[in-house]
């Protein structure tokens, strides 16, 4: 149960990671 949550948090980073990403580059 809690390296369920741990794993949605890093998905959750990830994604926001992403975003940032995009963002900065203008994809």
């Amino acid at each position: 149960m809690e390296s369920q949550k741990v794993q949605k948090k890093k998905n959750l980073f990830d994604f926001t990671s992403i975003k940032i990403i995009q963002d900065h580059y203008n994809f």
